[in-house]
């Protein structure tokens, strides 16, 4: 018999709570991702990148050419947070795909047993094994699209 995964409620409060922290942790960060939902930004990209790394050095090197408008530690702490979040997206992607794959697994199975389950009721159907007939009918209302049954 195939080994049958598993996930146990408190895992997955566990799992719900720490992505809540983890969001409140980035809330806490900086409020700007509400500020600026659907605005077009320009975006920190690798020619970018290189265009701020030189404009806090430059600016560093020179503070006499800086306008006095202009906040230097804030840019560097701007472009650090850039690069903390940038790194943290990643991993995020990389956590959102595995998660991906690991529902798509599950349901699969799950389809999959399913299946086997409903075949082995067909066979008892045509046996004439008492009961059977009402579950085939039931299941085969998944198949014809009109299952309301949740």
């Amino acid at each position: 018999m195939e080994p049958v995964y598993h996930h146990p409620e408190s895992d997955q409060s566990a799992i719900e709570k720490a992505f809540q922290k983890l969001e409140e942790a980035i809330n806490a960060v900086n409020d700007c991702h509400k500020t600026f939902e659907g605005q077009k930004l320009p975006k920190l990209r690798d020619r970018s990148n290189a265009f701020v790394k030189r404009a806090i050095a430059y600016a560093q090197e020179q503070p006499n050419l800086v306008p006095g408008f202009l906040d230097i530690p804030a840019l560097v702490k701007e472009y650090r947070l850039s690069l903390q979040m940038d790194k943290l997206f990643s991993k995020v992607q990389e956590l959102a795909k595995t998660i991906n794959n690991t529902a798509l697994w599950a349901g699969s199975k799950a389809i999959q047993r399913s299946f086997a389950f409903y075949q082995a009721v067909l066979k008892a159907s045509m046996e004439n094994v008492p009961g059977t007939e009402k579950i085939v009918e039931d299941m085969q209302k998944s198949f014809l699209g009109n299952d309301t049954a949740a």
